[in-house]
């Protein structure tokens, strides 16, 4: 029961995650080397995080659970605030990169930046779940839910295609010199963050955290370019206009020569 549990949450987890980067990243050099990038920025806020972390309870002690809560939810903002800022700095980053190679556009650049931050997310927050899944033990046998993988595991696979819609709107609000809208990604990454305190009402954090997704996933296809949904223009018969092909295949990776 324990290793059906830990493949089944481990492919719901980093299914779509993976299904991405062998699809549209694997294939081209550039777009490994932006992915290591934002790995990496990923990694230095989570130090950044823990440290904090680290310092505020050693200050403020941890013995009562009300406190730890309070610092943790402190840190939780804080660490958005990092996390955000080091994805502006890789938009930064990257608008240097790639002089003379392939040409990628800034929602490409985008993509596979926000797609790092998603895998490294998704694997740090969910790596330790996955080892307890193996067992020894049953969930909930002490009248705890019996959903906590299976919620767990959707809720890292949301994060990490809610990365990536935070990595496209953010670089379209840094490349348009929009305040408005980056303000809006770091409230919406806020949003995002607050309710996994919902947990252990795992029916209402999930349901939230969905709707949140579908959200942002359409305001960043708008935000992009795009105009519709493909995937519904083809079920209504209607085929394509070049603009919209385009925009449809723009994360594929080029042929390299």
């Amino acid at each position: 029961m324990g290793l059906a549990v830990f493949f089944g949450c481990s492919f719901i987890t980093f299914g779509p995650a993976f299904a991405l980067l062998m699809f549209t990243v694997t294939d081209s050099p550039v777009r490994v080397i932006i992915l290591v990038v934002g790995a990496s920025l990923w990694l230095v806020g989570l130090v950044l995080s823990s440290l904090m972390w680290y310092a505020l309870v050693s200050l403020c002690g941890g013995s009562d659970p009300n406190l730890q809560l309070q610092l943790l939810a402190a840190v939780a903002a804080v660490a958005v605030f990092i996390q955000e800022a080091l994805r502006a700095a890789s938009y930064k980053l990257l608008s240097f990169v790639v002089k003379g190679g392939p040409t990628l556009s800034l929602q490409q650049k985008a993509f596979v930046s926000g797609l790092a931050f998603g895998l490294m997310s998704s694997a740090f927050s969910f790596a330790n779940i996955l080892s307890v899944s193996l067992g020894p033990g049953i969930v909930g046998i002490h009248g705890e839910s019996s959903h906590f993988f299976i919620t767990s595991a959707f809720q890292a696979m949301m994060q990490s295609g809610l990365q990536v819609c935070w990595s496209v709107l953010l670089f379209s609000a840094c490349e348009r010199r929009s305040w408005a809208r980056g303000v809006a990604v770091v409230l919406s990454h806020l949003l995002s963050c607050g309710l996994s305190f919902l947990n252990p009402r795992y029916c209402l954090s999930l349901l939230l955290q969905s709707v949140l997704l579908v959200a942002v996933v359409m305001w960043s296809w708008v935000e992009a370019g795009g105009r519709g949904c493909p995937c519904l223009l083809r079920i209504g018969g209607r085929p394509l206009t070049k603009v919209e092909a385009v925009q449809y295949s723009a994360l594929r990776s080029p042929v390299e020569h």
